[in-house]
This record gives structure tokens, sequence and C-alpha cells, in this order.
């Protein structure tokens, strides 16, 4: 508890605490805590103080890994992947072959894009699901991988 409160200041802990206790756990929420708390994830991946070991505290606490809610886990996975959890890629790789929606496949593939040493999995993964995704995502996608080979 102490290395989160000192990562990330009392702004974000006492969101997700005040979530933890109101609801005893993330898997049913009313919707303006489960709005609030998406939004807190978004601001824990927007935020440059995070760290692995913050990240890995806070999935003990809450479990958000496991949440069966696409929007609270893809905001995980997004967080997961900018500090390097190496832990979170089988998890975000699994939720983009079942989920398949754009607003939730597209940012996950440009996040593991550009970690270089999960880039060719996640191309693997694309090439092997690609007829699951809607032609619309698949032709995006697709241009996110040919850009990424240019730089």
């Amino acid at each position: 508890m102490r290395v989160v409160r000192r990562c990330l200041g009392g702004d974000y802990l006492g969101i997700l605490l005040w979530i933890g206790r109101l609801s005893g756990g993330v898997l049913y929420l009313p919707l303006t805590i489960l709005l609030q708390l998406i939004s807190t994830l978004t601001m824990l991946h927007d935020s440059d103080k995070l760290t692995l070991k913050t990240v890995r505290k806070i999935n003990s606490m809450f479990h958000f890994s496991d949440s069966k809610n696409a929007e609270i886990l893809f905001s995980w996975c997004r967080v997961g992947i900018k500090v390097r959890d190496v832990s979170i890629v089988d998890v975000a790789l699994k939720f983009i072959t079942k989920q398949g929606r754009m607003k939730f496949v597209r940012p996950l593939y440009r996040d593991l894009l550009k970690w270089e040493e999960y880039r060719q999995r996640a191309i693997d993964t694309f090439n092997a699901n690609r007829k699951f995704y809607h032609n619309i995502c698949r032709m995006m996608v697709e241009k996110d991988i040919q850009s990424s080979e240019k730089k």
C-alpha cells in the first residue's frame, strides 16, 4: 500500500480505495462508479510517475487483469503495456482476439507494436485472427502494422 501511495500520490489511490471499499471488488459496479474507475485507469495510463512495481501492486489489490468488464480490462491492459509488464501481454492478446471492437483492438495493437520484444507476437496474433475482425478494423490494424515497420 505504501508503494502505491508514494508513487501515485493521494489522487489516484484515494479513488481506487474508495471504489474498492464501496464495491468490495470491481466485478459489479454502478455505472457512475464504473465510469470513475475507467477515468482513473485512463489517468494512470497518462501518468509519467507510473512504475512497473506500482502497477503490479495495484493489480494485486484490485485484480484488474481478471476483470470481465471490457472497458476496465482494456484500460488496464494499456496501463500494463505502458510500463512493460510482461504478465499483461497474454491478457491483452487474449482480450483482442475475443473482443473485436476497433475501439479496443486498434489501440492495444498499436501499444504492442511499440514494444519491440512483443511486436512480432502481436503481428502473428493479428495474422492468425485476421478473419475474426470486421473489415474496417482489419484494414486499420494492417495500416498500423505497415506504418510501424517503416519506423
